[in-house]
């Protein structure tokens, strides 16, 4: 093969994968990404919509996750515009992982375990309107 040849080939193959590219591209998520839920709907005081929760595991010897909520309105087409995200401050020492209920109406059901003592308990994260959230310990 020519250089010319190789070199008009090359080109052909990264333009065919240039137009492949923005259908096939998904979103980029880290992988410390261990949980991504959203409610079907989420109703507080003052807002209705959709509400997610994103949980990411950090550390080595003693993992920790770290929570984001976010506040999401539904349009007519295409996908819902964000609101609000705000990191939840408050997780502790805890390993978070979806619990059998999942999501119920505005709350997140965990199964939670202590980094450190190994505890295991039940976590209820519940969303209120936008920047709000409280834990409910238990279910």
């Amino acid at each position: 093969m020519s250089w010319r040849a190789g070199a008009a080939l090359a080109g052909m193959a990264l333009a065919a994968a240039a137009g492949a590219a923005p259908r096939d591209a998904a979103p980029e998520v880290s992988t410390r990404v261990s949980t991504v839920l959203t409610s079907a709907h989420c109703e507080a005081p003052g807002f209705a919509g959709l509400c997610r929760v994103i949980v990411a595991d950090e550390g080595f010897e003693h993992v920790q996750s770290r929570v984001w909520i976010e506040w999401l309105s539904p349009r007519e087409r295409g996908a819902p515009v964000r609101l609000r995200r705000m990191a939840v401050r408050d997780v502790g020492s805890w390993v978070l992982a979806p619990g059998p209920r999942g999501v119920d109406g505005r709350r997140v059901h965990f199964d939670a375990t202590h980094t450190y003592s190994m505890e295991r308990r039940a976590r209820v994260l519940e969303f209120g309107p936008p920047g709000r959230y409280r834990w409910i310990d238990g279910p």
